[in-house]
């Protein structure tokens, strides 16, 4: 029964790195990775909070980003 198990999350752990040498989505990574993104950016976020009693927060967030090189 052990060995069965621990052979059943062999499987189960290994799965995701066998799928993670799928030559379409190493080109699809790569395209993503290549892509030009700019130098700077800015980003305004709102994000809302309800708790468990149904009470509401909001939260502003600003983001500035720039790009320095390697």
């Amino acid at each position: 029964m052990r060995i069965a198990v621990l052979l059943a999350l062999s499987l189960a752990l290994a799965a995701p790195a066998l799928a993670a040498d799928d030559p379409k989505a190493r080109a699809i990574m790569e395209k993503v990775d290549a892509r030009d993104d700019g130098d700077n950016a800015t980003m305004r976020t709102e994000m809302t909070l309800i708790d468990g009693h149904g009470a509401v927060r909001t939260r502003h967030l600003k983001q500035w980003i720039k790009d320095f090189g390697p």
